[in-house]
């Protein structure tokens, strides 16, 4: 019966005797770092701070090129300097002339614009024109050609009546 209860009961987790030992693994991580550390610091005497170049300015010599270098970029910056004022200067006293020069061209632009919807104008109403003449001209010759046709018609009639006269007169004949 006792081994009945014992697997009726479903199972049960295995209980290691390792995991009842205490643990000591943070403790013995903290204590290998410290000796690595301790190890790491060597004869620190003799250890000075990094110099801060910030602060401390550096010497230096001038020599002929060094010298020709500075003239040549302090001269560049002049010259830059003075067409910048002379740009100045031009748009200063451009601006009216700039302001009558745009007027002109608005001006001119407008005219354009009025030119060509003249001309479009006049394109249509000559397009129109001719449409209205090329309708009138193709009624002239549609009213040509039906008077050909009547003509032609009439004159295939009279045709056809004389020679069935005829016919009817030899046939009058032959009997």
């Amino acid at each position: 019966e006792q081994t009945r209860e014992k697997y009726t009961k479903g199972p049960q987790p295995f209980k290691f005797k390792t995991d009842e030992r205490p643990m000591y693994l943070e403790e013995i991580k903290k204590q290998v770092e410290e000796e690595e550390q301790n190890q790491l610091k060597f004869n620190m005497k003799h250890h000075e701070a990094p110099l801060n170049f910030k602060e401390i300015e550096a010497e230096v010599r001038m020599n002929a090129a060094a010298i020709l270098r500075e003239d040549h970029l302090l001269q560049k910056k002049a010259v830059e300097e003075e067409k910048k004022l002379k740009s100045y200067e031009v748009d200063l006293h451009n601006s009216g002339e700039f302001d009558r020069w745009q007027k002109e061209m608005k001006e001119k632009d407008e005219i354009e614009k009025m030119q060509l919807m003249q001309k479009r104008k006049l394109e249509m109403q000559m397009s129109r024109d001719e449409a209205v003449n090329a309708c009138k001209n193709k009624l002239k010759e549609n009213q040509v050609l039906v008077e050909k046709v009547k003509i032609e018609s009439e004159h295939a009639m009279k045709e056809r009546e004389e020679k069935k006269e005829e016919d009817l007169q030899h046939k009058m004949q032959l009997r």
